[in-house]
């Protein structure tokens, strides 16, 4: 069987040429090879922002469509907390490869990266194990993976949300314009600067930009060597305010819009990373907030 990460690019890039597009995790190699850093830590070349802005607001597809739309999974919604007592702890997903069906549970929608770490998770098992002999696969993130079928699916989900080159574009970007010098945000990432610097200027705005939670950087950035694990814990410790929290579940959208919500989205997010600019003095310790159009968006996009 071709291992998952394989799986998850040659997913991605099909994905991706069906909408005439670049997958962005190539887009972001490419301007990675050609920033040059002046003495002010931001880039020479200003025109690369923009470029940069367009590739990261494309790695945040819509992991709904490419489950339904390009791949033909269903997805259903339901609450799986009757799942929870048996299993010792909280069943975000389930997945059925044999009929291409997964079943995401509605406490997903309150935070969007969860919902996208979940489809995904269950998007890799059903490409994957379709020969598994189990016939329900569960999703269960407070456990560390104990069978192969469930490293190998938090393989594919990690490569498909968050490869590597998207996640280096994403914080070089960041720090082109807040003018951070990028080895806070690498070499001393692990010492008491580079980690102010993380919780209170990259954090949020990576968050918002890659719709990928803080815990699944963490472990991205600790796979790549780059925080320790005492890094890590630091980070679980405090809470952070950005785009993607919904207070609570409203009702489901019905299929036929979904598309139209996501191209809305999308058209709006890439306008709102495209005019992003630094924070004044008096709101340095403040997240960045969305506009009033955005703030309402993802109640509409993700509660189907």
């Amino acid at each position: 069987m071709m291992k998952p990460r394989k799986v998850a690019e040659r997913t991605m890039r099909g994905y991706f040429a069906s909408k005439r597009q670049r997958w962005p995790a190539d887009e972001a190699r490419e301007i990675l090879q050609q920033v040059r850093l002046g003495p002010d830590h931001r880039w020479m070349d200003r025109t690369l922002a923009a470029q940069a802005a367009e590739t990261l607001a494309r790695a945040a597809f819509p992991v709904d469509d490419l489950a339904e739309s390009y791949l033909k999974i269903a997805i259903n919604y339901e609450s799986l907390r009757h799942l929870d007592n048996s299993e010792g702890c909280q069943v975000l997903g389930c997945a059925y490869p044999s009929s291409r069906e997964i079943v995401v549970s509605d406490r997903t929608l309150k935070y969007h990266p969860l919902f996208r770490t979940t489809v995904l998770h269950e998007t890799g098992h059903v490409l994957m194990h379709r020969r598994t002999a189990k016939r329900c696969l569960l999703y269960k993130p407070e456990r560390l993976a104990s069978t192969p079928e469930e490293r190998e699916a938090n393989a594919f989900m990690q490569a498909a949300i968050l490869p590597e080159s998207v996640l280096d574009l994403a914080i070089c970007h960041i720090c082109n314009i807040y003018g951070i010098d990028l080895r806070l945000a690498y070499s001393a990432a692990n010492g008491a600067r580079g980690r102010w610097v993380w919780r209170h200027r990259l954090f949020v705005h990576l968050i918002n930009a890659l719709c990928v939670s803080r815990e699944m950087m963490g472990i991205k950035l600790k796979q790549l060597w780059r925080f320790s694990d005492e890094t890590v814990e630091y980070h679980k410790t405090y809470a952070l305010r950005t785009w993607w929290h919904t207070p609570e579940t409203l009702e489901v959208l019905p299929r036929p819009l979904r598309k139209v919500m996501r191209s809305v989205y999308e058209r709006l997010v890439a306008a709102e990373l495209s005019t992003d600019v630094a924070p004044s003095a008096t709101e340095e310790e403040e997240p960045m907030m969305r506009s009033h159009v955005v703030t309402r968006l993802p109640q509409l996009r993700h509660h189907r």
